[in-house]
């Protein structure tokens, strides 16, 4: 199950949406993200850890981080994880299926076992299991973040990291 998914986060940021691809090749995930003119954020989640990579002014910094803190930037890619590692610990309801990004996706309910680990999750998923939709609704505020593209053209490089780590 692989794919490289380009995904709109709904959050409303200085009046536009924000944009990040996602790739996805299991065990590995890996998240850019813009951070301005000529600055990118990208998070790594492979088989050793997670990394957490800037890069500014042409010069890049990878460090380790707790997985914690480097997904809190990416929830509905914490959450796939999380479902992903212990799938025990959700309660699921087929919800039906929708086209996205020109995908046919299957849409679940998803609800935490364990107390305050997420609020209501809807989530949907191409037919090879790549996350392509999720929309996270906790403390009165909901977070949407939805597949533009989609593309089974995912190698080993598009998890390397862009320097070593200090």
């Amino acid at each position: 199950m692989h794919g490289h998914v380009h995904l709109v986060d709904h959050r409303r940021r200085a009046d536009h949406r924000l944009r990040a691809p996602w790739y996805y090749k299991a065990p590995n995930t890996g998240f850019d993200f813009s951070a301005g003119p000529g600055a990118s954020i990208s998070i790594f989640s492979l088989a050793d850890g997670t990394y957490l990579c800037t890069t500014a002014g042409g010069t890049s910094v990878c460090q380790k981080s707790a997985q914690q803190a480097a997904l809190g930037q990416n929830p509905a890619a914490d959450f796939a994880l999380r479902l992903q590692r212990d799938p025990t610990k959700f309660s699921a309801s087929f919800t039906g299926s929708q086209s996205i990004a020109s995908r046919q996706a299957q849409c679940f309910s998803v609800k935490s076992i364990a107390a305050g680990a997420f609020g209501d999750v809807s989530t949907c998923y191409s037919s090879s299991g790549v996350p392509l939709k999720a929309t996270i609704t906790a403390s009165g505020s909901t977070i949407t973040m939805e597949a533009t593209a989609f593309s089974t053209n995912v190698t080993d490089a598009d998890f390397a990291l862009p320097e070593t780590v200090r």
